[in-house]
Order: C-alpha cells, then sequence, then structure tokens
C-alpha cells in the first residue's frame, strides 16, 4: 500500500510595524581647527516606536579626544566655526561617551527634529567645534 502526503503551507499576511526610523542623517567634517580637532563618521536622528527620539552615531564614529566633549544639536544649517554653534539655539544631548565607535544618546522628550538642521561635536571646556555634521 501507498501513501500520499500532501503538504499545505497557508501564507497569511503578516504586518511588519516598523520600531524604529531614521528621520535624518549626517556625515561628521572637521570644525576651524582641523586637522588637530576633527571628526568622521556618520550620524542619525531616529524616531523610536514610543513617539521619542534618539540621536546615534554609526560605528565609524571618530573624533579627535577632548577635554569635556560634549554633543550638541543646533539649528544652524552646517556649522564650521565655533560662531556658528554659539550664534545659533542648540540642545545639549550629553556627553561624548566615547571618541569613537557606536553611540547612542537620548533626546528631551519634546525635542522637534525639524527645527535642528546639525549634530555637533563640542568642547565646553573652550568653546571650541571640534567637528559637527549637517542633517538631512
Amino acid at each position: 500500500m501507498k501513501y500520499v502526503v500532501t503538504a499545505i503551507c497557508l501564507l497569511l499576511p503578516t504586518q511588519v510595524h516598523a520600531a524604529e526610523m531614521a528621520v535624518s542623517l549626517g556625515t561628521f567634517h572637521g570644525g576651524n581647527h582641523a586637522p588637530s580637532d576633527t571628526a568622521s563618521g556618520d550620524a542619525s536622528i531616529v524616531k523610536l516606536e514610543d513617539g521619542s527620539f534618539e540621536l546615534r552615531f554609526a560605528e565609524d564614529f571618530s573624533t579627535t579626544p577632548g577635554p569635556d566633549l560634549v554633543v550638541y544639536l543646533s539649528t544652524a544649517d552646517d556649522p564650521k566655526s565655533d560662531a556658528s554653534i554659539t550664534g545659533n539655539d542648540f540642545v545639549d544631548a550629553g556627553k561624548l561617551a566615547s571618541p569613537t565607535g557606536a553611540q547612542k544618546l537620548a533626546l528631551p522628550r519634546n525635542f522637534d527634529p525639524k527645527k535642528f538642521k546639525s549634530v555637533a561635536i563640542w568642547c565646553k571646556s573652550y568653546s571650541v567645534l571640534f567637528g559637527a555634521a549637517a542633517l538631512k
């Protein structure tokens, strides 16, 4: 006696929820003190599933180490000088965790990504721009 086995595969529609979405991206360049104070690599602002925003630096991020380095989100289009940071509105996103590698910084609850056009690595001690990335 011979048995025939038939397999039935049902394809059911699945709904995929995007947990997060990049709302802007940019690539770092050095500040006006380059080549001694430089930055490179990619940055993005990501909208999380809960509606909050996070700033992320890619694994390729690198900046010259320095004292008291912080991350600012600025209303300046593409900061290339110290004055382009101090002469515009900015949000302090916190201390830079490391001069190299991937990093995440939570942004304030009321953060409006449409208002901020760039991200900057800033030395608070000396008021110096180490590097910035225009966000598109």
